[in-house]
Formats: structure tokens, C-alpha cells, sequence
């Protein structure tokens, strides 16, 4: 697949409004197709939740019968496994999602779980690489500035939320790289820097009033969360009260009753949540298209309208 490169490189700026209004009005306008591509990443995170579930509960009664048990290393390859496929399942979502905004394919296939490609791991190693970096840094600030501010508690509160401010900046300016990675396109950190100079306050400010909205969105989604978890919680304290010991009160937890009552409401709750990310991507995508000069606007609007 080749990407469109058309668009007219004089006008490369970002314009804050326009890119908070194209974040949500690609998805209102997508909705269905959002929740489509949800579907397949919510119920492999569904399952492999599940499968936690009864494991953790299988080991709390395995060591009440046995206090020290060995743990094989195959427990471990086990627990990063898990790990890399759970950290690979939003990566997905996100992957389908910018390939649906630049050439319109919907396909679920896209977002089945064993149907990893080379973009994934691309996105997937450049992520850990930030991150290791960005954890690198962290770790050298906090350093230089015990060091420097010792004398001062405040002023090293202070310096520290700064460098953690600029490193996030940092960041930014280089995550250009993964919609580029999902679109099989070679794009390094090096180049995603070059083209946001200039334009990371206009990147950085639309970042921040988004993350605003999608606070006060989560505020309201939490509400919700917490009603549901209040009455789940009030059966579960009953459930648990009328046992007579541990064993009985996790078998409760485990019984299909519980599990069909929770497991819904999780799905409910995890779309929500995927679906949610979904205007940070888009604004996301704008920006890198914006500044990389990627897709011409007046196709994407005609694509949507």
C-alpha cells in the first residue's frame, strides 16, 4: 500500500481548533465502525483477564494448602508473554484505526488478536524504546536535581515537574513515528522531530485542552464505574460475609452467576474506555499528517462527509 502524499506542503501547520474538531467529529461520525473494531480487543482482553482470575485464585488456594510453593520458570516466560500480548492488543486497535482513517478498510480481521503483523512489533519496539528513554531521562533528572537542589525541597519539586514537562514535549515531538509504522511507512525518530519543529506548542497545547475534555469524560465514565461497583460490591460483601472461610468466599467470586453479571458489564465498561482513546488518536493523526505533509485533507473530509 502506498500512502497519499498530495497534500499541499505550504500549508503544514496545525490549527488547534480544527484539530479538536476533526478529534471528535471522526469519531461521531465513525461511530459504529469504532465500536466494530473495539469488539475483537475487548474480548481478547476480556479473556485473558479471565484466565488471570481464575490463576490468581487457584494460586491464593494452592498456597493456603501449601505455604511455599516453587514457582516454575515457566511462570515467568508465562507472565511476560501476557504482558507483550496485552500491551499488542491496543497497539492493534490503534494500528486499525489509523488504517481505516487513511484508506476506509473496516475489517475485524484487522484486530484479531493472532492476526499480529510486522507494523505491531515495529510500534511495539519503537514504544519500548521510548520508553526506555524516557525512563532514562527521568531517572538522570531526578538525579541532577537531588543533587543540585538538595538545599530546597520545593525547588526540586519544581525542577522536577519541569524536566518530566519537557521530557513529555520530548516525546511528543517524537511519537510521529508510530502512525507512520502503522501505515507499513519508514519513518524514524530523527525525521518525526525535524517535522514537528516549530509546531510542537500548537502539538502541545492541543494535547492538553483534549486531555481536559477527556477528563471530564472520565469523571462522568468513573461515576458510572462506581455505581456499578458499589451494587457489585454490595452482593460480593454478602456473598462474602455468608462464607465460612476463604475457600468458600473465592469460590463465590468464581461461580457462573458472579461471571455473568461481571463479565458484561466489564465488556460495557472496556469499549467504552477503547472507544474513548479514540479522539486522542485522531487528533494524533491529524498533527502527523499536518506537519509530515502525509494525506491531502480535502480526500479525508470527502471520505467522511
Amino acid at each position: 500500500m502506498t500512502t497519499q502524499t498530495e497534500v499541499d506542503q505550504t500549508d503544514n501547520s496545525i490549527a488547534i481548533g480544527e484539530g479538536i474538531s476533526t478529534a471528535f467529529s471522526l469519531l461521531f461520525s465513525n461511530l459504529a465502525t469504532a465500536f466494530k473494531l473495539a469488539i475483537m480487543p475487548v474480548i481478547s482482553i476480556l479473556i485473558i483477564a479471565v484466565m488471570l482470575f481464575f490463576f490468581v485464585v487457584q494460586s491464593i488456594l494452592d498456597i493456603q494448602a501449601n505455604p511455599s510453593p516453587d514457582l516454575p520458570v515457566m511462570y515467568s516466560i508465562a507472565t511476560i508473554g501476557i504482558a507483550v500480548l496485552v500491551t499488542l492488543i491496543p497497539i492493534q486497535y490503534f494500528t486499525a484505526w489509523i488504517r481505516f482513517l487513511n484508506t476506509g478498510n473496516a475489517s475485524i480481521s484487522e484486530t484479531f488478536v493472532f492476526n499480529l503483523k510486522k507494523r505491531h512489533f515495529v510500534i511495539f519496539g519503537k514504544s519500548f524504546l521510548l520508553y526506555i528513554v524516557m525512563n532514562i531521562a527521568i531517572a538522570i533528572a531526578v538525579g541532577l536535581i537531588t543533587f543540585a537542589f538538595s538545599a530546597s525541597e520545593m525547588l526540586s519539586v519544581i525542577a522536577l515537574i519541569i524536566a518530566i514537562f519537557l521530557i513529555f514535549v520530548v516525546a511528543l515531538r517524537l511519537s510521529y513515528v508510530f502512525p507512520a509504522a502503522a501505515l507499513d511507512q519508514p519513518y524514524s525518530f530523527f525525521k518525526s522531530w525535524t517535522d514537528t519543529k516549530g509546531q510542537w506548542l500548537s502539538l502541545l497545547v492541543s494535547f492538553i485542552i483534549l486531555s481536559i475534555l477527556f477528563v471530564i469524560m472520565q469523571i462522568a465514565l468513573i461515576f458510572v464505574i462506581g455505581v456499578f461497583f458499589t451494587i457489585f460490591g454490595g452482593a460480593s460483601s454478602l456473598l462474602i460475609g455468608g462464607a465460612s472461610d476463604l475457600s468458600q468466599s473465592l469460590a463465590g467470586l468464581m461461580s457462573i452467576s458472579t461471571l455473568l453479571l461481571v463479565i458484561p458489564a466489564y465488556f460495557i465498561i472496556l469499549i467504552i474506555s477503547m472507544i474513548s482513546y479514540i479522539p486522542f488518536i485522531n487528533l494524533h493523526y491529524y498533527c502527523f499528517k499536518k506537519n509530515a505533509g502525509w494525506i491531502d485533507d480535502n480526500k479525508l473530509v470527502d471520505r467522511f462527509s
